[in-house]
């Protein structure tokens, strides 16, 4: 990885280049928002469609991926070969094998692009129980190299063998990490301490309690939050399943101090940045152990954020002052592989009960960034997630303007789908704007009676107004026509009960699923595929109407019909 030697509060001075004069910061990124509420189990979307600098409207919240009854904690977002992929646990209780989506590390692939994930596009990547016997993990990241690293310790019994890091890798492209040798455990907890490098030498830390992950490169940051409450930095550099070797462990920040072999960030020593000790008798300290990376312009910048509760007994440092809401920048200076060094760690955000910036934070419960800024979730009597975005280039995004509270606010939403009841959540992740489509849902079967199924797909969104909302049908043959039918209902057509199964025309296995009320017709490209672009009136009495789509494939020498499955737009304003 290639690294600009800069001063931490000039990195993200070329940024400032590509923005407007905004005198407030607006969030350009979609959001996975995990919600692990009693019986609300799911994984929601939300996009600020309206670019008002929220997501405050019902029809900017989707669900991406709904499993009632289970205990989803952890999500993290990527793309494999052009498809929005999201990986994400289910750290339910089990013994044996997990059913119905328990104890296991589990990944989802929009291959439809409907904008969720259903049916086989859900899969099980890792499964805890088949393969270690254990309950499920803690920390997870998606390296660049496409490797699914977790952590596991503070969720799991003190018995059990699944404490420390791992990696695993689709080595046989079957969509599982569960043949032989595509995990590694790479360290291993119960064996207790695990030698890494320091500036001060090779030093022992905990590798029990592994905690939160992030990806960096072609490894991860991970914070322990036991024995050593610091942050680490690991990287199977010559792919030999192991951390042995040179420049693959290393000691990345140590705020605290609590393990005194390890050596402690100057500035944290000095008193420069404000202490985390809470009790000097007991030895506690709040701990950073939300960890994000991002890229600014072609550097790597770290944060980690204190995730005491403003409630609790942590939210104020042994000298009164408040540790709740505390969020850190970082960038390694010197290149040596950590942010251990004077002068290389910042406070970005004082959320803090005692000299919050703009808004107090009550408790971290999720970090994550993007090139536009960074992603906070917060629990205070609600769940609502902030943006911050330093616009004046001094490293920091404590200045006025620099801040979005709540542009998700759970209050917004409760009391109907997708969360009838106060959520619960667990954590977030940023994805490009767009990677999930809004407003549109596809179900049923398609049929062919000359080969390839043709299939339904739509890009754009739905929105009043707009006339950039097409619908296309792929996977068909080159220059057969093709006619996208638009409809005004999926429950009759002239009298007939839908959907309607078109075996008595002599088409088994096809369904109509609409009526035909409009129709465009074309000819497909050489590609097999044809689109028709939609102009949607600006009209508010739209506002919510679903309307439903359908192609039909004509192969003309035969006579032979092929049907898509069906696509309903709900417009929305």
């Amino acid at each position: 990885m290639i690294r600009t030697r800069l001063s931490l509060r000039l990195v993200a001075a070329p940024c400032l280049l590509c923005l407007p004069a905004l005198a407030q910061v607006v969030p350009q990124r979609d959001l996975l928002i995990v919600d692990d509420a009693q019986n609300q189990d799911q994984i929601l979307v939300a996009r600020d469609i309206d670019s008002d600098g929220f997501w405050a409207s019902q029809y900017e919240l989707g669900t991406v991926y709904q499993n009632l009854g289970n205990w989803i904690t952890t999500a993290e977002y990527t793309t494999e070969a052009g498809v929005p992929v999201a990986y994400w646990y289910d750290q339910k209780v089990t013994t044996g094998t997990p059913s119905n989506g328990l104890g296991a590390i589990w990944r989802g692939a929009d291959s439809n692009s409907d904008g969720s994930f259903t049916g086989g596009e859900v899969t099980l990547f890792y499964d805890f129980g088949t393969l270690e016997g254990k309950l499920g993990g803690d920390g997870l990241a998606v390296a660049a190299d496409g490797a699914v690293w977790w952590s596991g310790g503070t969720v799991a019994n003190i018995t059990e063998t699944d404490k420390g890091l791992f990696r695993c890798r689709d080595l046989n492209a079957d969509g599982d990490a569960m043949d032989a040798g595509e995990t590694a455990q790479l360290i291993n907890g119960m064996a207790g301490s695990f030698t890494v490098e320091t500036d001060a030498g090779p030093k022992s830390m905990d590798g029990a309690t592994l905690r939160r992950l992030a990806e960096d490169g072609n490894g991860v940051i991970a914070y322990e939050d036991g024995l050593d409450e610091a942050a680490f930095r690991f990287e199977d550099i010559n792919n030999d399943g192991d951390l042995l070797d040179a420049g693959e462990a290393r000691l990345f920040l140590n705020a605290t101090a609590k393990n005194a072999l390890l050596p402690q960030n100057p500035d944290w020593a000095s008193g420069a940045l404000r202490s985390l000790l809470v009790s000097v008798a007991n030895n506690t300290y709040g701990r950073l152990s939300h960890v994000a990376t991002r890229t600014e312009g072609a550097t790597r910048v770290y944060y980690l954020a204190c995730d005491s509760s403003n409630t609790s007994q942590f939210k104020q440092n042994f000298l009164g002052q408040g540790i709740n809401g505390l969020i850190f920048r970082g960038l390694d200076q010197n290149l040596d592989n950590d942010i251990n060094d004077a002068g290389e760690v910042i406070l970005y955000y004082d959320g803090s009960t005692t000299s919050y910036s703009a808004f107090e934070i009550g408790k971290v419960v999720g970090l994550d960034g993007s090139a536009d800024g960074m992603y906070v979730c917060d629990y205070n009597g609600a769940n609502r997630v902030h943006f911050l975005q330093d616009l004046n280039a001094d490293g920091d995004a404590n200045d006025g303007g620099e801040q979005v509270q709540a542009a998700w606010d759970s209050v917004n939403y409760q009391g109907a789908a997708p969360i009838p009841a106060a959520p619960f959540v667990n954590d977030i992740a940023v994805a490009p704007a767009g990677a999930f489509q809004f407003g549109w849902s596809i179900s049923g079967t398609p049929c062919s009676y000359f080969g390839p199924l043709p299939q339904i797909r739509a890009s754009g969104t739905p929105k009043l107004g707009t006339t950039g909302f097409a619908v296309r049908v792929e996977n068909g043959l080159p220059g057969l026509p093709a006619i996208l039918y638009l409809g005004a209902s999926t429950t009759t057509w002239a009298g007939v009960p839908l959907p309607l199964d078109l075996t008595v025309l002599g088409l088994s296995g096809c369904t109509l699923y609409q009526d035909l009320a409009f129709s465009l017709k074309g000819f497909m490209n050489a590609s097999g595929t044809l689109s028709k672009t939609l102009t949607i009136p600006a009209d508010p009495g739209l506002n919510g109407v679903p309307v439903p789509f359908q192609w039909v494939v004509i192969e003309p020498i035969f006579a032979q019909l092929g049907l898509s499955a069906l696509g309903v737009a709900t417009l929305y304003q």
